[in-house]
């Protein structure tokens, strides 16, 4: 939340970030201004949600995974594609 108001941050950074233009935002919070506007994204890169990490999939949406390739170490340490 910003402070002094009930607004959260993250969702105007989603907002940000989706493209909703500055002018619609402050609108729909005209607590809001342009300095907190700026300040929304740089705290939300800067303060990652906590949990599960995202997978592979999310992070790259548009890499697809082709082939998955598995190794078995023997007992020299060698390794052998299986």
């Amino acid at each position: 939340m910003f402070s002094g108001t009930r607004v959260p941050v993250r969702t105007v950074a989603a907002w940000i970030e989706h493209g909703i233009p500055d002018r619609q935002i402050l609108e729909s919070y005209p607590s809001l201004n342009e300095e907190m506007l700026g300040a929304s994204t740089v705290w939300a890169k800067t303060n990652p949600r906590r949990g599960r990490p995202p997978r592979f999939a999310e992070l790259n949406p548009t890499w697809d995974l082709k082939q998955g390739v598995r190794i078995k170490l023997n007992e020299q340490g060698d390794f052998n594609l299986l």
